[in-house]
C-alpha cells in the first residue's frame, strides 16, 4: 500500500483549508504521526525545559522532513499580519547585536526564538484543535500531579513539579484552565469531572507560588468570561458559576494561608523601592532594575544598547556594586536582564523594539478576538501572558516563546482563511479530516 495518495493538486488560490486536508489526505500515515509528536510536545513543554527541548526538537524535525507535503499550508503565512510582527521583532533583536557590548550574550538569547516553529508545525494540525487543546491539558494535570505528590512525600513545600521555574509553568496553565471552562465540546468527561479537573489545576497554580502568573491567569480568565457573556450574549450555567466562585473563594482562602499570600501583600512594596528601613532588601530588586534599565535607555532611546547588554548595564551599575560588596546573600542582585519584557526590548533594542513588541501585541490579541472557535481559550491564556510579561522576561526562555508561538498558531484557525470568507474553515467533512473525536462518521484521530 503506497504511503503517498495520488490525489489532485491544490490551485494556486485555495484557502489555507483545503491545502491542511490535501496534506492529510495526501499522506494519512504521516499526518497521524505528525498529529502524534504535535500532542506530545504540547504535553511536555509544560513539565520542564529538558523534555519540551527533546519534544519540540523531534516535532520540528519531522515537520521539516513533510515539507514537501506540507509546504502548501504555510504559503498564507508570509501574509499574516501576527506572523509578519513576530517575525520583525525577533528580526531586529537579532540586528540589535551587532551594537551589543556582549554579542555573544545576545545570540544564546536568541536560541528561544527557535520555538516560534511550533507555528508552522502546528498549523498542518489545526483540523485536530481540540486533540491538541487536550494534550496540553492532561501535560499540566501530570505536572499538577508532580506537585502534590512533591509536596506530600518530598520537599513538603510549595513549587513548580517538575519544572525548575514555577512561573513559567504557572503560564500554561492559564490555557488549561480556559479550554475547560470555555470549550463544551471538548470531551473531557461531563460538567462534574471538568469541574474536578478545574479545581485540580487551580490548586497546582497556587502551588507554583508565581504572583504574576497567578493574578494574570486568574484575572484572564474572569476578563474573558464577561467579555464571552458580552459578545456572545450567553449566559454561564449554574454549575460552572458554583465551580468558579468556589474556586475564587478557595484561591483567596489559600493565598491567605501560604506562602504566596506574604508575596502578593508585599507586591506593591517590593515594586516601589528596594528599600527597607533604609536596608536593601534582596527580595525587592525589581525596581532597582528597573531604575537602571530606563536610565540606560536614554543615552540610546532609538535603537538600544544591543541585546545582550543587560548583564554589563547592570552589573556595572555603582549602586549595584554597593549592593554586592554589602554581603554575599545579595549575589542575586546581579542580572542578565531587566525581569520585564517591556524593559528588556525598550532598553536593549530601543523604541523601535519597543513599537515593534506593542504592534505583535496588539495584533495577536486582534487574531484571538477574530477566533470565535477558540477565543476565550486563548484570550485567558493572552491575558496572563501579557500580565506576565510585565514582571518577567518572556522573548528568549524556549517554553515561554512557545506559549506566545502557541497562542498565533491556534489563533489561526480563523485568520489563515478569513481574508476569503470561509465561514466554517475547518468544518468536519466526509472527504477531510475530522475535528472532534467523539462524533460519528469515521474520525480517525
Amino acid at each position: 500500500m503506497p504511503l503517498f495518495r495520488d490525489i489532485s493538486t491544490p490551485a494556486r488560490g485555495d484557502s489555507a483549508s483545503t491545502c491542511i486536508e490535501w496534506a492529510a489526505r495526501r499522506d494519512p500515515v504521516g499526518h497521524r504521526v505528525h498529529l502524534a509528536f504535535g500532542m506530545i510536545t504540547l504535553f511536555m513543554v509544560p513539565l520542564a525545559s529538558t523534555p519540551a527541548t527533546i519534544a519540540s526538537t523531534i516535532l520540528f524535525g519531522y515537520t521539516l522532513l513533510r515539507a514537501p507535503t506540507l509546504w502548501r499550508t504555510w504559503r498564507e503565512l508570509p501574509r499574516t499580519p501576527v506572523v509578519i510582527s513576530v517575525v520583525l521583532l525577533f528580526a531586529w533583536l537579532a540586528c540589535s547585536t551587532a551594537w551589543s557590548p556582549d554579542q555573544a550574550q545576545g545570540v544564546r538569547l536568541l536560541r528561544g526564538s527557535r520555538y516560534l516553529l511550533m507555528i508552522p508545525a502546528l498549523l498542518p494540525l489545526l483540523a485536530h484543535r481540540r486533540l491538541l487543546l487536550q494534550a496540553l491539558t492532561a501535560g499540566i494535570l501530570f505536572q499538577c500531579g508532580a506537585q502534590f505528590v512533591d509536596y506530600l512525600f518530598g520537599s513538603g513545600t510549595v513549587g513548580g513539579g517538575l519544572s525548575e521555574h514555577g512561573g513559567h509553568t504557572a503560564l500554561w496553565y492559564s490555557l488549561a484552565l480556559g479550554f475547560l471552562v470555555f470549550d463544551r465540546r471538548s470531551g473531557i468527561g461531563n460538567r462534574w469531572i471538568r469541574a474536578t479537573l478545574f479545581v485540580i489545576i487551580v490548586l497546582g497554580l497556587l502551588m507554583t507560588n508565581a504572583r504574576s502568573a497567578l493574578v494574570g491567569a486568574s484575572g484572564g480568565l474572569f476578563i474573558a468570561l464577561l467579555v464571552d457573556k458580552l459578545m456572545r450574549n450567553r449566559g454561564l450555567s449554574r454549575s460552572l458559576i458554583t465551580v468558579i466562585s468556589l474556586s475564587l473563594v478557595g484561591i483567596t482562602a489559600a493565598v491567605a494561608v501560604t506562602p504566596i499570600g506574604d508575596r502578593i501583600e508585599n507586591a506593591w512594596v517590593a515594586l516601589t523601592t528596594p528599600y527597607e528601613g533604609g536596608e536593601f532588601n534582596i527580595d525587592r530588586t525589581r525596581p532597582l532594575w528597573w531604575r537602571i534599565g530606563v536610565e540606560a535607555w536614554q543615552d540610546h532611546p532609538l535603537a538600544g544598547t544591543g541585546l545582550g547588554s543587560a548583564a554589563e548595564i547592570i552589573n556595572g551599575n555603582e549602586e549595584v556594586e554597593a549592593i554586592l560588596a554589602q554581603s554575599p546573600d545579595n549575589h542575586s542582585v546581579a542580572r542578565d536582564d531587566f525581569h520585564s519584557t517591556f524593559i528588556t526590548v525598550l532598553v536593549e533594542s530601543g523604541a523601535l523594539g519597543m513599537i515593534l513588541l506593542a504592534g505583535w501585541m496588539v495584533l495577536l490579541a486582534i487574531s484571538i478576538l477574530r477566533n470565535r472557535e477558540l477565543g476565550m481559550i486563548l484570550l485567558t491564556g493572552y491575558l496572563a501572558w501579557l500580565g506576565y510579561c510585565l514582571f518577567n522576561t518572556t522573548l528568549f526562555s524556549g517554553r515561554l516563546v512557545a506559549f506566545s508561538s502557541t497562542l498565533i498558531g491556534l489563533s489561526l484557525v480563523r485568520d489563515m482563511t478569513s481574508c476569503i470568507g470561509l465561514r466554517e474553515a475547518f468544518r468536519p467533512s466526509d472527504r477531510g479530516v475530522r475535528d472532534d473525536p467523539n462524533q460519528t462518521g469515521g474520525a480517525h484521530e
